[in-house]
């Protein structure tokens, strides 16, 4: 369990462990310890993200991912939402292509979300 002392509003707390693994935790109002939400990267494990970099299109396979929808959020580096797609519909072996046309060059960070697995990749847009 990590900890977090001091006041809090309504705030969303990014903590990264010894091998840049994102861990999420919300703390509302004030807190001394923030519970960590549950991440369970197996299930996205088998994901794969391609091509890096990425022209028109970047297709994310789900692998063997059971849960049956998928949320996508792409951001830019100021943590903006670029692209976000709800419900992503899966049979238990899905390619998502996201079309990235509308994005320009840059660093952007991919989140996909399956039930409760959490994953999240850096990708280049050329």
């Amino acid at each position: 369990m990590y900890k977090t002392v001091g006041n809090f509003t309504n705030r969303n707390v990014v903590i990264s462990d010894s091998l840049a693994k994102m861990v999420g935790a919300y703390c509302w109002n004030t807190c001394t310890i923030c519970n960590v939400i549950g991440v369970n990267e197996n299930v996205l494990n088998s994901m794969k993200v391609y091509p890096n970099p990425a022209f028109e299109s970047l297709f994310i396979d789900l692998g063997t991912v059971s849960e049956k929808d998928a949320k996508v959020n792409v951001y830019n580096m100021l943590g903006e939402v670029m692209i976000a797609k709800n419900n992503i519909q899966n049979n238990g072996t899905a390619t998502i292509n996201l079309d990235t046309r509308s994005l320009k060059q840059g660093i952007y960070l991919l989140k996909v979300e399956a039930g409760n697995a959490v994953k999240t990749i850096k990708f280049q847009r050329d």
